[in-house]
């Protein structure tokens, strides 16, 4: 078997659902930070990425929430790839506790197998989301 169907295969039944959440988080952060570097603040940096607080692959549950997302340089969205503990700092400055504390509480707490229904709910969300 090639690697492109290897990939499509293990990508399940919810991969074309995922990529367009994923898309859809990316739209949505975008227009929330108006499409500017939200780490290059307050010199108006054009955003070139959008990058997960919490890593999507950590966890379902914060991988399509608004509030996992931040838009980035390429250079600080490369940094926040580089030198994960040093940006998770730079985040913890953008939070309250509480609410720093909730998301990774999220990011943390396993989700159940999710079903077509859970999808539709975070695209409904995603798309509710200003």
């Amino acid at each position: 078997m090639n690697r492109a169907a290897l990939r499509k295969r293990k990508a399940g039944k919810f991969a074309a659902i995922e990529r367009q959440l994923d898309a859809l988080l990316r739209k949505r952060a975008m227009e929330r930070d108006k499409g500017l570097c939200q780490m290059s603040l307050p010199k108006k940096v054009k955003a070139d990425d959008v990058h997960h607080i919490f890593p999507r692959s950590q966890s379902k549950r914060t991988r399509w929430q608004l509030r996992n997302a931040i838009s980035l340089s390429r250079t600080w969205h490369d940094l926040a790839k580089s030198h994960p503990v040093e940006f998770r700092v730079c985040m913890l400055r953008r939070f309250t506790q509480s609410e720093w504390d909730s998301l990774e509480r999220d990011a943390n707490t396993p989700l159940p197998s999710p079903t077509m229904e859970w999808y539709e709910g975070q695209r409904k969300k995603l798309e509710e989301a200003k």
